[in-house]
């Protein structure tokens, strides 16, 4: 009998844990599939819109959060990560939880504590900062969020990925901010506020965004100069030589297709973009160059993609202080040439060049703020057409409008006053 017992016993005992290991398996893939319907997937973000998971906050509402001591040290920004994944970047100075209302969900957001050293004194002071990433947000559609969790809560909007042939997108570069700048840069913030008033989907900064890379403090002034626009419209940025030595604050305040690499690439409406790092080095035995030649090909032989867009920090031409980059024209051109590209977007020289060669239009976009550089004789190489259209000192920013066929392109200086605009009619 004994025997017997013992043997029911183990036969309980095995049944038992595989009953539990398939409530497991169960219990797993329900959270799974939750998860993958959840525009907050893996981001760390609680949705909490039909109550706390503990049981408070019964009917989501917002009176039940609390009150917060927070204030923002950051500005909140939106950067894009492809396939319509967005992130939502703020900083606050307060160890406080995050809550975030998105459309009509609300969401628990993690702070992160960061030590750094801001400002002109060089102090280390604690902050936090919040990362809200949403995955798979509907398309063509502009997206409300209201940060609750400040003592002066602040709300905005953004648009989400278009699949329209009609949009608008900005470019500007080189407004450098930081030393010597110290605390703010005035001309950055003229230039990003008549930027917001033309209510672009992104916008396209072509590098130099800072003067030092390696000084946390003049990312902050970056941010807050341009709060009114990069509230509201998702930023990209190509990678300028000034922010070399902060790769590493650079991964942390963005968050791009491609991973954590410097190159990348995306899609919007009926268009490809396309943004390089020349400070990572371009020859075609490099995996940049490996990567540009398969991602522009791919696209170029797109039926879907009427219109491709590349932009990198040295221009491959320019007659001003700085001279071309002899990579860029010698590798990245030749493969420009063979696709459909029609505009490039630069920067590094502070002035504004508009040069057309070879069926491809090259802005030079590099005076969003730095001191402008003096413009210079135009010396082309004996034989050589003539390409330069448009050279200008000046600070300036350009406005894309991009529709079925063509692309329509307008630059206006730190005034407001136009310095020129042209069309690209695509067959």
């Amino acid at each position: 009998m004994v025997r017997g017992g013992t043997m029911n016993n183990l036969r309980r005992f095995i049944v038992y844990q595989i009953l539990f290991a398939l409530l497991f398996i169960v219990t797993s893939f329900l959270s799974a599939c939750s998860s993958e319907s959840n525009p907050a997937g893996d981001s760390g973000l609680t949705d909490i819109s039909q109550g706390e998971p503990d049981g408070g906050n019964e009917d989501g509402g917002v009176e039940d959060i609390g009150t917060f001591q927070s204030r923002l040290t950051r500005y909140p920004y939106i950067t894009y990560r492809g396939n319509n994944s967005f992130t939502l970047f703020w900083e606050t100075d307060h160890d406080e939880t995050g809550y975030i209302r998105l459309d009509d969900k609300l969401y628990k957001v993690p702070p992160t504590k960061l030590s750094i050293k801001v400002g002109a004194d060089l102090k280390t002071r604690t902050i936090y900062q919040y990362s809200a990433k949403f995955d798979m947000l509907p398309e063509d559609r502009k997206i409300t969020y209201e940060i609750l969790s400040l003592k002066t809560p602040l709300k905005s909007s953004f648009s989400s990925r278009s699949t329209n042939n009609d949009f608008v997108f900005a470019v500007y570069g080189d407004n450098r901010s930081g030393a010597p700048y110290l605390d703010e840069n005035p001309t950055h913030k003229e230039v990003t506020s008549l930027i917001a008033k033309y209510e672009p989907e992104f916008v396209i900064n072509t590098g130099d965004i800072v003067y030092a890379g390696g000084l946390e403090g003049e990312w902050y002034q970056f941010f807050n100069d341009g709060a009114t626009l990069f509230r509201k419209a998702a930023l990209f940025v190509a990678i300028g030589n000034h922010e070399s030595g902060g790769y590493d604050i650079f991964n942390r305040q963005f968050d791009f297709p491609n991973g954590e690499k410097f190159y990348y690439s995306f899609d919007w409406g009926n268009s490809h973009f396309i943004v390089l790092c020349l400070d990572c080095g371009i020859s075609p035995e490099n995996e940049q160059y490996k990567w540009l030649k398969e991602d522009i090909e791919t696209a170029d032989s797109n039926p879907d993609v009427k219109h491709l867009f590349v932009s990198f920090h040295e221009p491959p031409y320019t007659f001003s202080t700085h001279a071309p980059n002899m990579d860029a024209r010698n590798y990245i051109v030749p493969l420009l040439k063979t696709t459909r590209t029609r505009l490039v977007v630069n920067g590094h020289n502070h002035t504004y060049e508009h040069i057309f060669k070879d069926s491809i239009h090259y802005l030079v976009s590099g005076g969003g703020g730095a001191p402008l550089y003096p413009e210079k004789e135009i010396k082309y190489e004996e034989g050589e057409t003539p390409y330069m259209v448009k050279y200008q000192m000046v600070f300036n920013f350009s406005i894309v409008h991009v529709s079925n066929n063509s692309i329509n392109v307008k630059t206006f200086d730190n005034n407001n006053q136009l310095i020129e605009e042209f069309n690209i009619t695509e067959e």
